[in-house]
């Protein structure tokens, strides 16, 4: 009896045991499902009759991601962005060898010679390798791919007629909790790191895709915990510029590596290497630093020139190397871009260049990345007649232009253009880099030095503007209005009936809204941020003239925007404000 009582128990506990290990068996494979199913995004992009990939959720021109970042609140919620200056649709070249580029979405003919749109997928902060599947099999194509605030990922990447090709990067998605507790201050002046308005600091991952004709048939967005992530620590020298035309080498150095290398800039406008602590913005590097990363310090543009000042930035430097070391990662200092009017690099930024040169000798095992000297030697060829004698080339000069009246002349000799901010980004990683002792050329997609005594030619350098140029600048002989009582009125420019004096006054200390135009009927108004981000919205039928109650305008951030009117699908005209 004892006998028959015990092979009961034994069953028993075998069957138990059996139970245990099928339920845990369905769990990992339950567990695999939901976090594949919650963290890895595949679209196959095109038109909504061909059926998607298997694996993949299909996006098509219909797909509009109009959620809010206050109730952004949904992983994998995609679409494009319903901006106004994107012309884009979707076309079929039917079965091909390559499923996701039988179908595609291409951008339409647009102003400047160049088309454009944008795709957004909500996903949790972190880490993202992102595949592109690019290219026609009907007909030739020209893509341009920017992530987040023009973060250059492909450059002009042509392709003959047929000829397909797969790109493959990785970025961060990141926003201002820091894990443990705390979190970055942001810039809220001119909307600058607004996360309503600015890409850098939203809850989505944005892709531009441009160029003479971009066509993309997918892409994959998959987490990863892998790879040597660049932390950028500095001021708008450094700073992923959301605006045109201004821009930094570190917006454009995910050009010139592979997937293995990660950027992650937190630089902001106006900061010093004590405000950049003071925001945590160190800490919220810390906070996800991992041995073999490595560590960006360029200041010296904001910092104090006193000797109390010197003191401090020497000291910051000391506080910053011990953060890296401490999480085994390596220390590099970078000497901060020099001045148009700089000539020598023991004085260029008020001495600071010099002064990160001496004070990081004393620091056993950091790397220093002289971009300083060579930005004067660059601003030094570019003056030579072969180069244009333009020794401005690099820095943001901008002329009047008959294509964009609006945009009075910038005179800009601190910051850089599109052009300065590439030829800087290509130094600092073919040629600074290796400079320094630092070998990541097995990284690098070209490993070819970059000398910056010959840059490239910027008359035989093109290069797509990002959308918010061609929204700013999409109406000739608009004005940027400012006043001090965040009151605008003017006369709105442009329009299909441009003998009628279309108006518009904005009052945004009353939230009102006033307007006088040829035909009464139905008006489509909307307020956008100067990348072309849609802000506010209104849809009403109005009479030849007006006013309206508009809470919104009052609840704008400081910052530039962009007001369009349309009335009974015509343009009544544009024109651009400044909140203060």
């Amino acid at each position: 009896m004892r006998k028959i009582i015990a092979e009961k128990l034994d069953r028993a506990k075998n069957l138990l045991f059996l139970v245990i290990v099928c339920l845990q068996m369905l769990a990992i494979t339950f567990s695999g499902f939901q976090i594949q199913a919650q963290t890895s995004y595949k679209f196959d992009f095109g038109i909504s009759t061909n059926p998607p990939v298997m694996g993949y959720t299909k996006a098509t021109p219909a797909n509009k991601y109009t959620v809010t970042y206050d109730n952004d609140n949904t992983n994998g919620t995609f679409g494009f962005e319903n901006w106004d200056s994107t012309a884009f649709g979707a076309f079929s070249r039917g079965s091909t060898n390559d499923n996701l580029n039988r179908d595609f979405i291409y951008a339409k003919p647009h102003g400047g010679g160049f088309s454009s749109f944008y795709f957004s997928v909500r996903v949790p902060e972190g880490k993202y390798t992102v595949t592109f599947y690019i290219g026609d099999p009907g007909d030739t194509s020209t893509t341009t791919i920017k992530a987040e605030s023009r973060r250059l990922l492909v450059e002009n990447l042509h392709l003959a007629k047929g000829q397909l090709a797969t790109r493959t990067f990785t970025v961060i998605r990141r926003e201002p909790a820091i894990a443990g507790g705390g979190s970055v201050s942001l810039d809220y002046s001119h909307g600058r790191e607004d996360p309503s308005i600015c890409l850098d600091w939203d809850h989505k991952l944005t892709f531009e895709f441009s160029g003479a004709r971009p066509c993309i048939g997918g892409l994959d967005i998959v987490p990863v915990d892998s790879g040597i992530t660049f932390h950028l620590c500095g001021n708008s020298t450094i700073v992923e510029q959301e605006d045109e035309p201004w821009s930094c080498w570190g917006q454009f150095i995910h050009r010139f590596y592979n997937s293995g290398i990660i950027i992650n800039d937190l630089g902001s406008s106006g900061l010093q290497s004590s405000s950049f602590k003071n925001q945590k913005r160190l800490a919220k590097i810390c906070s996800v630093m991992k041995p073999g990363d490595y560590l960006f310090f360029e200041f010296g543009h904001n910092e104090d020139a006193t000797d109390a000042g010197r003191a401090t930035f020497k000291q910051n430097m000391q506080t910053y190397y011990d953060s890296a070391t401490k999480r085994q990662a390596t220390m590099v200092f970078v000497t901060p871009t020099a001045r148009h009017a700089d000539t020598d690099p023991a004085t260029s930024v008020g001495q600071f260049a010099q002064n990160t040169r001496d004070y990081a000798k004393a620091l056993t095992g950091s790397k220093v990345v002289d971009l300083n000297a060579s930005v004067l030697d660059m601003k030094t060829a570019l003056a030579n007649p072969a180069y244009g004698s333009d020794n401005t080339a690099i820095y943001c000069h901008v002329p009047v232009s008959p294509q964009w009246p609006d945009q009075p002349a910038v005179d800009d000799g601190t910051h850089f253009c599109d052009f300065g901010g590439y030829e800087l980004a290509k130094w600092v990683a073919r040629t600074g880099m290796k400079a320094a002792g630092i070998d990541l050329q097995k990284y690098l997609l070209d490993t070819a030095a970059f000398d910056p005594n010959k840059p490239d030619l910027k008359s035989a350098w093109s290069f797509p503007y990002s959308l918010d140029t061609v929204f700013r600048h999409s109406t000739p002989g608009a004005t940027v209005y400012k006043d001090t009582v965040s009151a605008v009125t003017g006369l709105l420019s442009g329009g299909n009936v441009p003998s009628f004096p279309h108006s518009i006054s904005i009052n945004l200390v009353s939230s009102a809204l006033a307007y006088s135009v040829s035909a009464a009927g139905n008006a489509d108004i909307g307020i956008f941020s100067m990348n072309g981000k849609v802000v506010a919205r209104k849809l009403l039928t109005i009479e030849k003239t007006g006013s309206i109650a508009w809470k919104d305008l009052g609840n704008l951030p400081t910052g530039i925007y962009f007001i369009r009117m349309k009335v009974n699908g015509f343009e009544a005209g544009k024109n651009t404000f400044f909140k203060l």
